[in-house]
């Protein structure tokens, strides 16, 4: 499979909306600690399928959507998006997996 981009709103440190694009070749997520790159590839499990809260680093799954701080209410909901195209031979398929966890409580 070939990730071109991820959306990511409202999962675990990530409140607002927040894109990565993957083009051809290696891509490396750097930061200083804390900044959240395991939450990236955290959020790509989660939109695959991914349904351990221990295998995303969660007690819950409900620990998967933004909690908010002191200065930022808790989101609503998590969602992920993830535009990628599977290659069979030399055929590819787009595929756009997408899911959405919404809080206790909210609809």
């Amino acid at each position: 499979m070939y990730l071109k981009r991820l959306d990511i709103q409202g999962f675990k440190s990530f409140a607002n909306r927040t894109s990565f694009e993957f083009g051809p070749g290696m891509t490396t997520i750097v930061g200083p600690n804390g900044s959240g790159k395991s939450n990236v590839s955290d959020a790509l499990r989660w939109v695959l399928g991914e349904q351990s809260g221990r295998l995303l680093r969660a007690r819950r799954l409900e620990d998967v959507i933004f909690a908010g701080t002191s200065r930022r209410q808790p989101a609503s909901a998590a969602e992920a998006h993830v535009d990628g195209t599977v290659r069979a031979g030399h055929v590819g398929t787009r595929v756009r997996p997408a899911r959405t966890r919404p809080a206790r409580g909210t609809l």
